[in-house]
């Protein structure tokens, strides 16, 4: 996978999650993801596809992250992972990879979204239709860290 295919997966997320979301994020440097399971407590997950391209998309929180970044994007106080966190998390995964289609498009890269979905627990196994390589970006807030994992190639 390019590393051009990864920057707008980078820069989406951290545009959505500093403005929605009033949270200033770090993003880590991108590495292979090791296995299958999901990094946090509730994962947005999107498929990707186009004319000649596939993938999918997966934002990963740990409750300590998304807590505080929910409760500052709906301006309500959040304790614990409930419905709205979830419906939260599968908005947040749809818009940062929107703001990616539309960088990827400038690659000449046209980009199909399906709806996302939100699964949520730990270690829950998130299997990829495809063999080919995840790559894992990890980001960091104050309150606690994320992850974006992508897997984008041409078919």
């Amino acid at each position: 996978m390019k590393v051009e295919y990864i920057n707008p997966f980078l820069n989406s997320t951290i545009q959505v999650i500093q403005t929605m979301a009033m949270t200033p994020v770090t993003a880590g440097p991108p590495g292979l993801k090791p296995d299958n399971l999901s990094f946090g407590d509730v994962s947005g997950i999107l498929g990707l596809a186009g004319q000649g391209v596939c993938g999918a998309m997966v934002v990963s929180f740990e409750e300590r992250a998304i807590l505080p970044i929910c409760s500052r994007m709906l301006y309500t106080e959040f304790t614990s992972v409930n419905e709205e966190i979830a419906d939260a998390v599968g908005e947040m995964t749809n818009i940062i990879s929107g703001g990616a289609k539309t960088d990827l498009a400038r690659l000449d890269i046209k980009l199909d979204m399906a709806t996302p979905i939100t699964v949520l627990g730990k270690n829950v196994q998130i299997r990829q239709l495809s063999k080919r390589p995840v790559i894992q970006i990890p980001f960091e807030t104050a309150e606690g860290k994320f992850v974006v994992e992508v897997s984008l190639y041409r078919t």
